[in-house]
């Protein structure tokens, strides 16, 4: 994950193991949300709204936290059209809730915390494709923390967890961001958004997702810098149309529940093998 650079996303499956999603359909087809629900709402955690984003010298950007990175990353994906809701607060009877938090620190053992601090100007989101990367030098993942009992193919929550080790900035100074390595957190915000609508990452038109708006945010890749390409842009970012269309597609494929007798056929099965000695 780290090979002249830093490791930006993962998407980690906590309870479960699933198998990976199909390249060519974009999304991962092997897991859903219960009931098929496709509103999800977004809990923001006290250290994401107090966590403040660190501004080079002569940035001209407003006080801005990692929540409201989210939210505007929220308010993108709403405007897609793709059919997910994201909404915030608290979830309503049958909707997703997504938590968004910052890492967890260890004072007294380092070797607890959830990241470590990264380096270099650009990263690989995908720690599969590196063997020899670190899975805590990513930027933020997104993990699945709760399944349905009866299936653990389908999710009950989840949370979106930022890497708090991270210099992270939004602007319009190019220069100094791309010199002391500061990276844009809305873009990071709709690349693990994407994953939560079972998006999976891309390699469409490159690997690179350094131009925000006219590259896919679910390329494995972000650098540092997110300005050089945009240079008169503050908060403005979108998904790819491709991004849009994997989101619809991930939309319209629900995974259908098990049927009463299919459910009763795997526990027969579990008790049987329990009982063998």
């Amino acid at each position: 994950m780290n090979r002249a650079a830093v490791t930006l996303s993962v998407t980690v499956v906590s309870v479960v193991a699933f198998a990976s999603g199909s390249a060519l359909a974009g999304f991962d087809m092997n897991w859903d949300y219960k009931a098929n629900a496709r509103t999800l709402h977004l809990n923001f955690m006290a250290d994401a709204n107090a966590f403040m984003i660190n501004r080079p010298v002569g940035a001209i950007e407003p006080a801005f936290t990692i929540s409201d990175s989210v939210k505007r990353a929220a308010m993108s994906w709403n405007a897609t059209g793709s059919g997910w809701n994201l909404n915030l607060g608290a979830a309503g009877m049958g909707d997703i809730p997504i938590t968004v938090r910052m890492g967890q620190i260890d004072p007294t053992n380092p070797a607890n915390n959830e990241f470590e601090p990264v380096s270099g100007s650009h990263g690989n989101m995908d720690p599969d494709s590196d063997p020899a990367a670190n899975p805590k030098q990513v930027l933020a993942f997104f993990r699945i923390t709760g399944t349905d009992a009866a299936d653990a193919r389908f999710a009950t929550s989840a949370e979106i967890v930022f890497n708090n080790f991270v210099t992270w900035g939004v602007g319009t100074n190019a220069a100094v961001r791309e010199a002391i390595g500061i990276f844009d957190p809305i873009t990071v915000a709709l690349h693990e958004i994407g994953h939560a609508l079972r998006l999976d990452h891309t390699n469409f038109l490159g690997n690179n997702t350094i131009d925000g708006i006219i590259g896919n945010v679910m390329r494995p890749v972000l650098e540092t810098g997110w300005h050089r390409i945009n240079k008169n842009v503050m908060f403005d970012r979108n998904p790819h149309a491709n991004d849009i269309g994997d989101a619809a597609a991930s939309f319209a494929h629900k995974l259908p529940s098990p049927g009463a007798a299919t459910l009763a056929m795997i526990a027969a099965i579990t008790m049987s093998r329990r009982r063998r000695p």
